[in-house]
């Protein structure tokens, strides 16, 4: 099983990045799968957040 390992990520010589929102939401946009990713995720989140509201007034 792969596990994060922060002292790892700390070793990599990745550039640090400043975004204002105009350019996080640019760049965020310029992927195409990470934007439906993310767009999918939030819809099943929603979806499922329904099906507990409804599990817990059911109960």
């Amino acid at each position: 099983m792969n596990q994060l390992d922060a002292q790892a990520v700390q070793a990599l010589d990745l550039p640090h990045m400043n975004f204002d929102e105009a350019s996080f939401r640019f760049a965020r946009n310029q992927d195409a799968m990470g934007t439906e990713k993310l767009a999918e995720g939030i819809r099943a989140f929603c979806a499922d957040a329904g099906k507990l509201d409804q599990l817990l007034l059911a109960a």
